[in-house]
């Protein structure tokens, strides 16, 4: 279990009411077909899966990502056909919880799909997707807004958001780039023991002192990088939780 401090969701509520929107852009939607096996199947799994604790995002990622990737570990999808998902997921966003459950799937999706880079759609979602791209070791292009820890643990590549991130962008990062193209809410880079984050809009002023933050080009906190990945866990995790999620990490492939 990862041991973190826990915030309400009244903390998650738009932190930058202050600030003017952010220019829309033109939303790039596939075509989501209906006769797609890959897609049915994906569906499938979501259906299968149930619902997950939202508490679980906060305080325990590695359990909704385990049970996820069980179910999804043997399916064959390709980058194309996790952007499609990310569409369909409209369909499901009255169901209790789904803020959690779309963002961590999405990031089993993408981590357990052949190929390094994937783009997912947000701007449609009237709930935006919590933890989405959680232990990413991929390339992620996400169009639209996030809500909370977006990036969270993250171990490499990249993930660059086209919209705004809510709190606690980075949560924890172990590795990797995060650009957010628009605003990010309070505790940025909050606990993130190595990577580079990128706020390319508003920032709010409390955020974290490790790794590398930028805003707006300039560098605005620096800290202790660590040089790997078990490193990382146990500057990021409280002992002797980060040996555990070392051991997820290998059980579910991701690293």
């Amino acid at each position: 279990m990862i041991t973190t401090k826990r915030i309400g969701r009244a903390a998650a509520i738009d932190p930058f009411k202050r600030y003017q929107p952010e220019v829309s852009q033109p939303v790039r939607k596939p075509d989501v077909k209906e006769d797609s096996k890959a897609l049915q199947a994906i569906k499938k799994v979501w259906r299968e899966c149930g619902s997950i604790d939202s508490y679980d995002v906060l305080e325990a990622v590695e359990r909704p990502y385990a049970k996820i990737f069980e179910h999804l570990k043997h399916l064959k999808y390709s980058a194309k056909d996790v952007e499609r998902f990310s569409i369909a997921l409209a369909e499901f966003q009255e169901e209790e919880g789904f803020a959690a459950k779309a963002g961590i799937f999405l990031s089993v999706l993408i981590n357990h799909a052949k190929g390094k880079n994937f783009r997912v759609c947000t701007r449609h979602l009237d709930v935006k997707p919590d933890g989405l791209g959680a232990f990413n070791t991929k390339n992620v292009v996400i169009d639209g807004d996030v809500d909370y820890g977006v990036g969270k643990l993250m171990i490499s590549g990249s993930i660059t958001v086209n919209g705004n991130a809510n709190v606690r962008a980075g949560f924890l990062m172990l590795g990797g780039t995060l650009t957010i193209n628009g605003n990010s809410g309070h505790d940025t880079g909050y606990g993130m023991a190595a990577g580079k984050i990128y706020v390319n809009g508003n920032i709010f002023p409390r955020y974290g002192d490790c790794g590398f933050l930028y805003h707006k080009g300039e560098l605005i906190s620096s800290g202790p990088e660590a040089t790997n990945v078990e490193e990382a866990l146990g500057i990021a995790l409280f002992s002797p939780s980060h040996v555990k999620v070392l051991a997820f990490l290998h059980a579910c492939s991701i690293i």
